[in-house]
């Protein structure tokens, strides 16, 4: 931190591996000053003893900091104490108060703690996952295609941290190459060690044991059928326009420029078309649509058992 520090902070949000490097730069600057630390637990002690501590003059002077985790336990009533504290807080202290995930929205600390004051960090919703993910790995210092980006989002789910931690891994092993969608594939996996691909790749090669041994997997592991349907449609339709091509004569870079699919994706999908024909990959299709409109109350079937039965019926 270039500025000098305040007299006080509020790290919290839901992005932890943000706050938890917030608070690691906050105690480098700190040391890097020659000042000193003290680290609390909130459910060891409350805001009057906090402000107590920082009432106090530090035994070697310089800069002190004073960190206190988890003070979103505290209640309001015993806040008004340090509310006091900060209208004049002690000159070269500085008390960093950090929340943990689950905080609530209007946490009496929020309104007493605003501004550059508050270093809140929140995950990103499922619409604004691409740009955090492509942000998090400039930082990494990896470069990640658009085509391998949609793969780790659909393999790992919509969870950031989970999806951090795998772009992490990534950008470990490609050591500065870029990133691609094989990489993705081969190495990404969602937290509970299951593949949606496993899944894809079962249907696209019509192996039915495996199909649903993946499927069971994926409904022990909590994924809902409403997201699975999607994913095999789209493998279902590539699988179609790959037989289509095969039976052109055309070449899996072809069926990537007219798919807008990576080429790994597109030759493996040419590879697999030999096993459908196009009609086959229709009604496969068809069925899965029909699936797709019980699951959305167009029918009083179980949403697991509608994906079943569609692919039952199709491989």
């Amino acid at each position: 931190m270039s500025e000098p520090l305040g007299p006080v902070y509020l790290i919290c949000g839901s992005d932890r591996p943000k706050v938890l490097r917030a608070v690691a730069r906050l105690r480098s600057a700190v040391a890097a000053a020659g000042g000193s630390e003290e680290l609390h637990d909130a459910l060891d002690i409350d805001p009057g003893a906090v402000a107590g501590l920082c009432e106090q003059l530090g035994l070697f002077g310089g800069d002190r900091l004073i960190l206190v985790s988890g003070v979103d336990v505290w209640k309001a009533d015993a806040g008004r104490v340090l509310e006091r504290y900060l209208a004049a807080p002690t000159p070269g202290t500085t008390l960093a108060l950090c929340a943990g995930p689950a905080m609530e929205k209007v946490h009496w600390l929020l309104k007493l703690i605003d501004g550059k004051r508050r270093l809140a960090f929140d995950m990103p919703g499922e619409r604004e996952l691409p740009n955090h993910l492509r942000k998090e790995a400039q930082r990494l210092g990896a470069r990640i295609d658009s085509e391998a980006l949609r793969l780790l989002i659909d393999i790992v789910g919509p969870d950031a941290n989970a999806l951090e931690g795998e772009l992490d891994k990534l950008a470990t092993y490609a050591a500065g190459e870029p990133i691609d969608a094989e990489t993705v594939e081969h190495l990404a996996f969602r937290r509970d060690g299951l593949s949606v691909f496993a899944l894809t790749d079962a249907v696209a090669a019509r192996q039915r044991r495996a199909t649903f041994r993946v499927l069971e997997r994926a409904f022990d592991a909590g994924e809902k059928p409403h997201a699975l349907l999607p994913m095999v449609a789209r493998q279902v339709n590539l699988l179609r326009q790959a037989r289509r091509e095969l039976d052109a004569g055309g070449s899996a870079a072809t069926l990537g420029r007219r798919t807008g699919v990576h080429e790994f994706r597109a030759r493996k999908a040419m590879s697999a078309a030999a096993a459908w024909s196009e009609r086959e990959a229709a009604l496969a299709i068809c069925r899965l649509a029909d699936a797709d409109h019980a699951m959305k109350g167009g029918r009083r079937i179980d949403p697991e058992l509608a994906l079943e039965r569609a692919l039952a019926d199709s491989i």
